[in-house]
């Protein structure tokens, strides 16, 4: 910044003029007299005045210990030891920026690093300076023209402060300033990327790097410990007041965070990238934990507030048994429930065999999550946990519902195909690979497989696989469990619906299948291993010869 120099040469042009038209009209009362090049002021009895200011037209002037005007320095007067300064005229200059060395008197060993400093003589000649009741200033004039009006900061001494700046105010309250160069002073506003504070730790941003984004308000004072709503987009910034740029938990919304964290049960979390808001929808990057982004990535789901989508006990829903309504109904009165649990040999593969779940449905596609946020793909078994139950034991079942889908006990598929219906939950006749192997299971409507049901023309097994002949064998004869019909129900005495189980495996037998599947239902003669079976109604028995 350009400081107004120019503007005190005109003042100084100005005072001379008026001392040169007035200062010869005195005497024998106190007057201005001249002695060689300087002025002294001398009073009715003809001794020279020291130490106090006089005034001549429009224009204030000091005279100093030996009574001569004082030119070109600063003045230390008043009971506040407040600092002005005359100009080269000797002229008290206003509304003026006035630099010096750093040097000498003028050395200011909080800012020995700068060559240069600066004061502002404000319009009652004083210079700005820090006391009890005021350390920063708004309004303060600068620019070529003294056009621009700026929030600065000065010392006790009165020196311009610069660069970074924490700064307690008469509230208390500690805020963080950047007021620039040793030549600029202003308070920056809104986005900066600076130079990060040498006396910080910086925990919440990259430790590897000299710089990062910061935010000030309209008041000049860093956002620090708290997320803030910019043009739209949410914003997180850490105590030393970088903005965040990675996993962080709180509260979602104009609120305080706390340490950056991985997310757990009822903790908030969201991502900021490169850019800095909070991502919204989708979002495929690091786990929260793996701070070095060394392993593996995972799909995250974020919600407008930029809430990762996940796991969350409280919001558990306990479905109980309502004999009156024929049906599972929400049961509002009961507490204890446990979250649902997904159930996959090393899931993630970090050595975890269950983790609790929850299904969302986004774009009328579901798809499951965990209490970390990750997106679960594969096979998973749901299965209910343990509560607290009333003494009439109502409860039949648990589900997680956390915000999205409803899912009961049961075997699921969350596709693993790359592209936009990746972890979708699948419905329907689906195969699944499995370290080369390859199993058919077949989903309904609500994604749960079908297990002991025969389902076009195949059974399906209690681990919901399609049971098929093994081996290249053209059919293979197996042992199976009360089988159900897929396409058959029956209405119980109170109304409620029931699987029906199919007529000659209700009580379960041997049974017939082919290389795909394909179960025989009746048959006179079937040979497998030299032995002959004859098949009635799915049930295969041995022809005894």
């Amino acid at each position: 910044m350009r400081k107004q120099t120019k503007l005190v040469a005109v003042l100084s042009a100005t005072a001379l003029f008026a001392i040169g038209a007035s200062m010869t009209s005195f005497a024998a009362t106190a007057h201005w007299e001249q002695e060689g090049e300087d002025w002294v002021y001398l009073d009715k009895d003809g001794d020279k005045v020291t130490d106090t200011w006089k005034k001549n037209g429009s224009h204030w002037f000091y005279l100093d210990s030996d009574g001569y005007m004082a030119k070109d320095t600063i003045i230390i007067s008043g009971s506040n030891d407040d600092k002005y300064y005359v100009d080269a005229n000797g002229a008290k200059v206003t509304n003026t920026w006035v630099s010096v060395d750093n040097a000498d008197d003028h050395e200011c060993s909080d800012q020995e690093d700068l060559t240069t400093l600066w004061y502002f003589f404000g319009s009652d000649g004083k210079a700005k300076k820090a006391d009890a009741s005021k350390k920063v200033f708004t309004g303060i004039p600068h620019g070529e023209n003294m056009d621009k009006k700026d929030t600065f900061a000065f010392d006790e001494d009165g020196h311009m402060l610069t660069g970074w700046q924490d700064i307690e105010l008469n509230s208390g309250k500690e805020y963080r300033y950047y007021f620039g160069s040793e030549n600029e002073g202003w308070a920056y506003l809104g986005w900066q990327y600076l130079e990060k504070p040498e006396y910080d730790n910086f925990d919440d941003v990259n430790p590897f790097e000299d710089e990062a984004w910061f935010w000030f308000g309209t008041n000049g004072r860093a956002a620090q410990g708290t997320t803030k709503y910019i043009n739209g987009e949410y914003y997180t910034f850490g105590a030393s007041g970088a903005m965040n740029s990675k996993w962080i938990s709180g509260t979602p919304g104009v609120s305080e965070v706390t340490a950056t964290t991985a997310p757990g049960t009822a903790a908030h979390a969201f991502y900021t990238d490169s850019i800095g808001h909070r991502r919204t929808g989708w979002l495929y990057t690091w786990a929260p934990e793996d701070t070095d982004k060394e392993y593996n990535q995972y799909w995250y789901y974020l919600s407008n507030k930029g809430e990762a989508f996940n796991d969350d006990a409280k919001d558990t829903v306990v479905w109980a048994w309502d004999s009156d309504a024929g049906k599972y109904t929400e049961a509002k009165d009961y507490s204890g429930a446990k979250a649902v649990s997904v159930f996959k040999e090393d899931l993630f593969g970090d050595g975890t065999d269950a983790e609790n779940v929850a299904a969302k449905v986004i774009k009328n596609k579901t798809f499951l999550f965990d209490d970390n946020g990750r997106m679960v793909t594969g096979l998973v078994q749901i299965e209910g946990g343990t509560g607290e139950f009333d003494d009439k034991e109502k409860i039949q079942r648990h589900v997680n519902r956390v915000g999205g889908k409803a899912l009961i006990e049961g075997i699921y598929y969350f596709s693993t195909d790359d592209g936009s219906q990746e972890g979708a939950m699948a419905t329907g006749k689906v195969t699944v690979s499995d370290e080369g192997d390859k199993y058919t299971y077949y989903f309904g409507k609500d994604g749960k497989a079908y297990t002991n049901t025969l389902i076009k023309g195949a059974i399906y097994g209690p681990d919901g696989k399609r049971i098929e002949a093994q081996y290249g064998s053209k059919y293979e004869l197996v042992h199976v469990d009360a089988i159900y019909d897929a396409d058959e129900v029956v209405k119980n005495a109170d109304g409620s619906s029931a699987r029906k189980l199919v007529k000659g495996l209700e009580n379960g037998g041997l049974v017939v299948v082919n290389s795909n599947g394909t179960v025989k239902r009746n048959a006179s003669k079937v040979e497998i291993d030299g032995v002959k079976y004859k098949v009635v109604d799915y049930k295969a028995t041995p022809i005894l010869e």
